[in-house]
């Protein structure tokens, strides 16, 4: 069962995030405090927490014609829906 599971145990769930960013680690060039942005953390998780923690090449700018809630809905839903019309 172990090698099943994607997430070490306990895990935090959610994939799909937007907000701002509030810190970034070393090296990061393309975003800096206070950027809005969205991502898909995939099977790593971690959405559904307070803050989470993102490599720089998963992130995009958020659209400033979006707002969180529906940016956070584009990395998953958004090829769902494209692949359901064609």
């Amino acid at each position: 069962m172990k090698d099943f599971l994607p997430l070490a145990l306990p895990a935090t769930l959610g994939s799909d995030v937007s907000g701002t960013v509030e810190e970034v680690g070393p090296g990061a060039a393309r975003f800096k405090r206070g950027d809005e942005v969205y991502a898909s953390l995939g099977l790593e998780g971690g959405g559904y927490a307070e803050y989470a923690v993102a490599k720089e090449t998963i992130i995009a700018g958020k659209p400033s014609t979006l707002d969180h809630v529906h940016a956070a809905a584009v990395p998953v839903g958004g090829p769902d829906g494209v692949e359901a019309l064609f």
